[in-house]
């Protein structure tokens, strides 16, 4: 008994001793004025006192450096710098190159910390010796005003595996906590490039020796804010091509690229799907496919013989996320969401135009009313059409002009007026219609892009939501059952009737439901990055064999 406490006594005084490890926080800073004080509030004012808080100014031309003097005089653990203008990966190097903590963390000027951040973060690191620790993160948008979030640790329960730490990781480093020594020992530096975040974070998980996830949420994040980037006038994405092979010579410098290079291969695929779709709507179409082709071309360069796949997508937002998590890059320019079959073989004549505080639901919305589906794959010519027909549970606005998909894009879209005829799903006439039209659909699809290969995945509204452990039925379970049994008739339509396409029976899956924390809220349409991966995979084996033959 006296060893045991003797050893419990040592075992306190030992991470006692640890909890008096002095810890860095690295804060760039670029006109940021408006929020400054609630960043720094939330640094000087942690439960974990023994702190050292490195401010660097990189060329602000507001108030940002007096208000950073003003606060360095009224607490001397801040250490400030300024230089002249270089952008946010400078700025970071900058910082690690000042600091002194044992460990180091990041914060960007304009978000800001839960009080306990670096106490728990610390705690975490010292009970299970882990020489780095993510937390949750969450996500305040300003346009829509809308709270995300996302978790580092476990989706719907289930533990997330190193490798899936390290290839699915969207947060960046400032949810990150590690030992200084990983960036100083291994001389990891931020590039002056877009995507900074990108090329470091995967680097830095992976010359960790543990990665401690603590599953709360600690870091507060400011999304949409005008001017966030210091490097905001120079959102240059084929940057992302030097960034990438800077980020390989790094594994390959650092003798950690083979072991990670499943993971690298994931991780680059699905950032480069991630820039595309955003850079998506901003951009000419023309400047979109050299970045797209640029990308696929960087990607083959690394991973000689594994030629990429050209893949069309139709339907839902649950199928855009498991071809997310497959081995292609997610081409935006071949993805087409709220549409249903009727509303791609009837265009609507009249011009109209469209407005959504989404730019990417709008000019899907666009695609939409004026049916463009048939001209882009004509286009593109992509090798495989992966499907599903989620979207066809939409009513229908139909007249004289032609069909509408009244998806919920169309129905929270500005100024879109519905006085026209409804055609109303699930009725006589809308299957009757329905089945006609894709007929026409899959005749269409038959005669002009022959060498398309089809893949329908068959997927359907969530009846529960929740986590492993405990799964909670929707409200109008019953109303979703009814859409998904007339869903499950359209589905067998196709599949008995035409027999070259490939089906994979997504709702088969034992993990079939909605993620209680889903990024963009608990709703039957959406499902959860397990099942995702899981699909996901078995999509690929489709790709895999058909590369094969």
């Amino acid at each position: 008994l006296l060893t045991k406490v003797c050893a419990g006594l040592l075992a306190s005084i030992y991470r006692g001793n640890k909890m008096c490890d002095l810890v860095s926080v690295v804060i760039p800073v670029y006109n940021v004025e408006d929020y400054l004080d609630e960043c720094l509030e939330s640094v000087v004012s942690q439960t974990y006192k023994k702190l050292e808080i490195v401010v660097v100014n990189d060329g602000s031309t507001d108030n940002s450096a007096l208000k950073c003097r003003e606060w360095q005089e009224r607490d001397n653990r801040i250490r400030f710098y300024s230089k002249d203008n270089e952008g946010l990966g400078p700025a970071r190097n900058f910082g690690i190159e000042k600091a002194t903590g044992k460990w180091i963390a990041f914060l960007d000027a304009d978000d800001w910390y839960d009080l306990q951040f670096v106490e728990k973060m610390l705690y975490a690191a010292n009970q299970y010796d882990g020489d780095m620790v993510t937390c949750n993160i969450s996500r305040y948008n300003m346009v829509t005003k809308e709270t995300s979030y996302m978790r580092c640790s476990s989706v719907i329960g289930i533990p997330l595996t190193r490798q899936e730490k390290l290839e699915d990781d969207r947060m960046g480093v400032v949810t990150k906590f590690s030992l200084r020594s990983l960036w100083v020992d291994n001389n990891i530096k931020m590039p002056n490039l877009y995507g900074e975040d990108f090329v470091v974070t995967m680097w830095i998980l992976a010359v960790a020796k543990k990665i401690v996830s603590l599953d709360e949420c600690l870091y507060f994040y400011r999304k949409g804010r005008t001017g966030s980037v210091s490097t905001m006038a120079r959102l240059n994405r084929q940057e992302l091509v030097p960034g990438t092979e800077y980020m390989i010579s790094g594994f390959k410098r650092c003798g950690i690229f083979e072991e990670n290079k499943e993971a690298l291969r994931r991780y680059l695929l699905k950032n480069f799907s991630l820039v595309l779709t955003a850079g998506w709507t901003k951009m000419r179409r023309e400047d979109y496919i050299i970045l797209r082709n640029s990308y696929s071309d960087c990607y083959e360069n690394f991973f000689m013989g594994d030629k990429l796949r050209k893949v069309a997508q139709l339907g839902s937002y649950n199928l855009m996320q498991m071809i997310r998590y497959m081995p292609v890059i997610q081409d935006v320019e071949l993805s087409f969401q709220f549409s249903s079959l009727i509303s791609i073989v009837h265009p609507y004549r009249k011009k109209m135009n469209v407005c959504h505080s989404n730019p990417f639901r709008e000019k899907m919305i666009q695609r939409d009313i004026t049916s463009s589906f048939f001209e882009i794959m004509e286009r593109e010519r992509p090798q495989f059409l992966i499907f599903d027909l989620l979207e066809e549970r939409h009513d229908l606005i139909i007249d004289d002009d032609g069909v509408i998909t009244y998806s919920d894009a169309y129905a929270n879209a500005d100024d879109l007026e519905c006085d026209n005829c409804i055609l109303s799903f699930g009725t006589d006439n809308w299957w009757k219609q329905w089945k006609e039209c894709a007929v026409l659909f899959m005749n269409k699809i038959s005669n002009e892009s022959k060498t398309v290969k089809l893949v329908m995945v068959e997927n359907y509204l969530a009846e529960t939501h929740g986590t492993v452990k405990e799964l909670t039925d929707y409200e109008n379970k019953s109303k979703i059952k009814e859409t998904n049994l007339i869903l499950k008739r359209c589905y067998d339509f196709l599949r008995t009737g035409f027999d070259k396409i490939v089906c994979i029976e997504a709702w088969k899956n034992p993990y079939y439901f909605t993620d209680e924390w889903f990024e963009y809220g608990v709703h039957p349409w959406h499902l959860n990055d397990i099942v995702n991966r899981k699909i996901a995979n078995q999509l690929a084996e489709v790709l895999f064999n058909e590369r094969d033959e």
